[in-house]
């Protein structure tokens, strides 16, 4: 025989819904009839040592918390504990059409995945006479893990693009496109490609730069409604296709066929969360091109394209 308890720290301003008999029967249905799941809802978890001596006292073998993230209810993060190893966290989210009892069976699902399979009640002290005083600790605090963003494994990002060249031509304005997926809490490969708009107004031409990149991407953590902001940073593999055309009506020659050069960029970025999935995000930081692109007019150099580009991003990142 097993014996659960389960934890419930209800969200902060939340509107008092409940999920514990759906999830104390879809974690009995799985475990199987022996097993007891004693769900207690509570104003904030204990500290790990308080929650322990509560297992004992009730003589659980397994001890489990549940927090909120968030008063509607979307994120759930689970901590638990089987005997004397060590905690076990995992992050759970919710689409806002789920309804409670679709969350609690989910809750319960997920508490069972986590109990090894044929787990028997492991041999526990009995219980002391006092319980120590109960130190309470809230859910968010920062000793819990900040997990990722949930119910999605990725992000697709629209920027509108500013870029500036240190000390000569090769800038231009213009548009670009990213993806994101995430491979770990704070870490992401991202994929994407512009294009922008320049002026050579040496050559009086006009410059268009295609950049295609991919790189890493790293967040502070996991932006929610009551912390809508994070911060992050992100490295790219750039591969730029750069091209000239005259501008002059009367002479309308092709400057420069175009050329492909390799480079890199470093952004600093910041996010703000104003809708569900939704966030504006602002970026800012440089690129630079490892070649050099030559400009000339009837077989005679007039300048070359500065290789280092101050760059500005604003727009929009959607979940998937």
């Amino acid at each position: 025989m097993l014996t659960v308890v389960v934890l419930v720290a209800q969200p902060a301003n939340g509107d008092g819904r409940s999920v514990d008999d759906a999830l104390r029967k879809a974690a009995r249905d799985t475990l199987g009839p022996e097993t007891t799941v004693d769900v207690r809802d509570v104003d904030e978890l204990p500290d790990d040592d308080a929650a322990e001596n509560l297992g004992r006292a009730a003589g659980a073998g397994v001890v489990v918390e549940i927090a909120w993230r968030d008063p509607a209810m979307r994120t759930a993060t689970i901590r638990l504990r089987l005997g004397t190893a060590p905690w076990l966290d995992r992050e759970i989210g919710f689409a806002p059409s789920d309804a409670d009892a679709e969350e609690g069976r989910t809750l319960g699902f997920a508490i069972a995945s986590m109990i090894p399979e044929g787990t028997a009640h492991p041999a526990s002290p009995p219980p002391p006479s006092s319980l120590p005083p109960v130190a309470l600790v809230s859910p968010f605090s920062h000793e819990r893990p900040t997990p990722r963003e949930p119910g999605y494994v990725g992000a697709l990002e629209i920027n509108g693009v500013a870029a500036h060249a240190l000390g000569g031509y090769g800038g231009g304005a213009g548009g670009a496109a990213a993806v994101h997926l995430y491979l770990s809490p704070h870490f992401a490969f991202r994929a994407g490609g512009g294009a922008r708009v320049g002026e050579v107004r040496r050559a009086q031409a006009t410059l268009h730069t295609f950049v295609m990149s991919t790189g890493i991407a790293w967040r502070s953590g996991n932006a929610t409604r009551a912390t809508p902001f994070s911060m992050g940073v992100r490295t790219d593999f750039l591969v730029a296709h750069e091209s000239v055309n005259h501008l002059s009506p009367d002479d309308p020659q092709t400057v420069s066929e175009g050329t492909w050069v390799p480079g890199a960029d470093l952004m600093l970025e910041g996010s703000w969360l104003f809708a569900e999935g939704a966030a504006g995000v602002l970026s800012v930081g440089g690129e630079g091109f490892f070649g050099r692109s030559d400009i000339f007019v009837r077989d005679r150099l007039v300048t070359s394209l500065v290789p280092l580009h101050l760059l500005a991003e604003i727009g929009l990142r959607t979940r998937f």
